[in-house]
């Protein structure tokens, strides 16, 4: 039996915020746009090129982040604003490792 799993849920927390979306498995060219950007060396520009118009396929129930008035944000407000480069790129490497075939192990399979 493979190890693939369509969804999980992934929770993160970003500026005191207890972040929650679910995420699915990346396409081969997707991918290829993304894994060589995630890694801990960030070229800033190449990622947002990357995960700005990807990631929003991939990711969905996004809940949980509020800006400074206390009103939600959405995922495009994430993925357009570069304030919140640093959610993206947590985001970016656990969907690496969800669509690879190498994870030892997926967390929180839904």
């Amino acid at each position: 039996m493979s190890r693939f799993v369509r969804q999980i849920r992934f929770e993160t927390e970003f500026d005191g915020d207890k972040v929650s979306m679910k995420l699915s498995p990346m396409t081969y060219g997707d991918m290829a746009l993304v894994a060589p950007v995630s890694g801990q060396a960030l070229d800033a520009k190449a990622f947002i090129a990357a995960v700005r118009d990807v990631l929003p396929k991939y990711v969905s129930e996004f809940g949980g982040l509020k800006d400074a008035e206390g009103v939600d944000l959405t995922l495009e407000d994430v993925v357009t604003q570069v304030y919140f480069v640093g959610l993206l790129q947590d985001v970016a490497v656990r969907l690496v490792r969800l669509s690879s075939p190498q994870v030892e192990s997926v967390e929180n399979p839904t």
